[in-house]
C-alpha cells in the first residue's frame, strides 16, 4: 500500500491460526518443561537447568544471528525452527547429555517432499567445545513444510555424525 508520504510498504494480513502469545522463557518452558523446585535432587535440577540454558542460547542466536523478515521459504523454516523449538526438544536433550553446543544452521531443500508442497530441511550441527578434534560433530535434520500459511514439521527428526 501506498503510504500518504508517497513511500510504498507491504501490506500484512496476519493468519490467526499462526499467532500465538508467547516470549523466549515461555518458549524455553515449552521446550524443556516447568522449573524444578529447589528442593528436586540436585542432579536433575542441575540438567533442568544446562537443557534450559541450552534452548535458551539456541533461541537467542536464531533471533540475532539470523534475524530476517521471513519472506523467502528457506527464512520461514529458520523462523519455525525458532518458535517451535519445543517440538526439537528431543535435540537439544541429546546435544546436552553429549556435552555439545550449536555450531551451525543450515537449510536446503528436501529431496523428499509431497505434491504441491515446498519443503525444505534445516540442519542444527552441534560440537563439543572440549573435544574439537577428538570428537564428530552431530547433525541432526528436521524437515518443514512451508507451503501453507502455517508451516508444519513433516516426519521425525533424524541424526548423524560427521567429520
Amino acid at each position: 500500500t501506498r503510504l500518504s508520504n508517497g513511500q510504498i510498504v507491504p501490506v500484512i494480513l496476519p493468519d490467526l491460526r499462526g499467532m500465538y502469545s508467547w516470549n523466549t522463557a515461555t518458549l524455553v518452558e515449552a521446550a524443556c518443561g516447568k522449573p524444578l523446585a529447589e528442593k528436586e535432587e540436585r542432579v536433575k535440577k542441575d540438567a533442568y537447568i544446562k537443557k534450559a540454558q541450552a534452548v535458551e542460547n539456541f533461541l537467542q542466536r536464531l533471533y540475532v544471528e539470523l534475524r530476517n523478515l521471513g519472506t523467502t521459504p528457506q527464512e520461514r523454516s529458520i523462523n519455525y525452527a525458532a518458535t517451535n523449538a519445543f517440538q526439537i526438544a528431543s535435540v537439544f536433550q541429546n546435544a546436552i547429555q553429549d556435552e555439545m553446543d550449536l555450531d551451525t544452521i543450515e537449510v536446503e531443500r528436501s529431496p523428499i517432499c509431497r505434491p504441491e508442497s515446498d519443503c525444505w530441511d534445516v540442519k542444527l550441527t552441534f560440537f563439543n567445545p572440549s573435544k574439537v578434534y577428538e570428537q564428530a560433530r552431530k547433525v541432526y535434520l528436521f524437515t518443514v513444510d512451508v507451503s501453507d500459511v502455517v508451516p508444519v514439521m513433516v516426519g521425525t527428526v533424524r541424526s548423524w555424525f560427521v567429520r
